[in-house]
């Protein structure tokens, strides 16, 4: 550039060479032409570099973009992976929680129908146990309420036992058969033995016996009742105490499960099969056995509620076995509401 400078301020046909100038101050005219065009240059320059930059700083941009769309991706595809193994590993618990749920009702049933198995009371083994036992119950519940229902006569009504006795010995019943009706001792003996039971069926032609049958019969007392279990418990705790056991045990483990809560809290019956399984174990005597146990015996008022679950438990209840048909239908419908 200086040279090509150079030929146009002297040229060549001119003879002259540069030493010919005065001084510096002749070169000024070079200075100011070679300063314009070189700043015009570099200003050029500098646009095309800049230019080139911003151009290099998008591209970078759109890369840095690119790059974070991907890790956004990836990152949404680890949460959506971490949220389904999350879910599978919930499943995963929760199906082991219902199987271990299950053994151990299943162990506790099995256990129970061991038990069962292993009943025993005199010449009685297994479920005869818990028919004998039901059976014992309604002898006490007569034996009390026989003897109550006699006292009022002995103290009271001392003609109406002779005419009772003589009665007896028209339907030639047996038991009474030989007694002399003037001899007070006898009379009163044969009347205290008698188990008005046996005599229903006379009870048409005699007073007291239709009076027997509508006070302690048609019509049970539940205080004789109560005072019976008393009796029953007292004379069977040590035989039916571990099954009895089991089975308030069995019911407060269903009742306490999450499988239960969670039916109770929204009004559901998706968990009822478990005690259907259970009381699919009893035999109707046992579900009879088990309603006395509950209704009587002090301190199981929980326990009779418990079993209005589902309705499962009452409406299995045969009335054919009902020991004390009027009070035992009035309660058991009254808890099936």
């Amino acid at each position: 550039m200086p040279f090509k400078v150079y030929e146009y301020f002297v040229p060549k046909s001119a003879g002259l060479e540069i030493a010919n100038y005065a001084d510096v101050r002749d070169l000024g005219p070079i200075g100011d032409f070679i300063g314009g065009t070189t700043v015009a240059f570099l200003t050029a320059a500098s646009t095309v570099f800049l230019l080139a930059t911003i151009i290099m700083q998008r591209k970078e941009i759109k890369i840095s973009q690119r790059n974070i769309e991907e890790l956004v991706k990836q990152t949404e595809a680890s949460v959506n992976q971490a949220a389904e193994a999350r879910k599978e590993s919930q499943i995963t618990n929760e199906t082991m929680k219902k199987q271990q749920f299950e053994t151990t009702f299943f162990n506790m049933v099995t256990l129970h129908q061991n038990i069962v198995g292993k009943l025993q009371y005199e010449d009685k083994k297994g479920n005869e146990v818990i028919e004998s036992s039901r059976s014992a119950l309604r002898d006490d519940y007569y034996e009390i309420a026989n003897s109550s229902f006699k006292k009022l006569y002995v103290t009271d009504d001392y003609d109406e036992i002779v005419d009772l006795i003589a009665y007896l010995q028209l339907c030639k019943f047996p038991d009474v058969k030989s007694i002399e009706k003037n001899n007070k001792t006898e009379v009163l003996q044969a009347f205290n033995e008698l188990d008005f039971r046996d005599v229903i069926k006379f009870s048409e032609g005699n007073k007291i016996i239709r009076e027997f049958f509508k006070d302690v019969i048609s019509k049970p007392n539940e205080d004789f009742i109560s005072d019976a279990y008393h009796n029953f418990d007292v004379k069977y705790d040590s035989v039916l105490g571990s099954y009895f056991n089991s089975i308030t045990t069995i019911i407060k483990f269903l009742r306490d499960s999450q499988y239960e809560i969670e039916d109770r809290i929204n009004n559901k019956q998706d968990n009822k099969i478990y005690r259907e399984i259970f009381f699919s174990q009893f035999a109707p005597n046992e579900i009879m056995v088990i309603y006395y146990y509950a209704k009587y015996r002090p301190s199981n008022e929980w326990l009779l509620e418990e079993l209005k679950a589902y309705n499962l438990f009452y409406p299995r209840l045969v009335e054919t076995l009902y020991l004390f048909c009027a009070v035992d239908r009035s309660n058991i419908e009254e808890l099936s509401k």
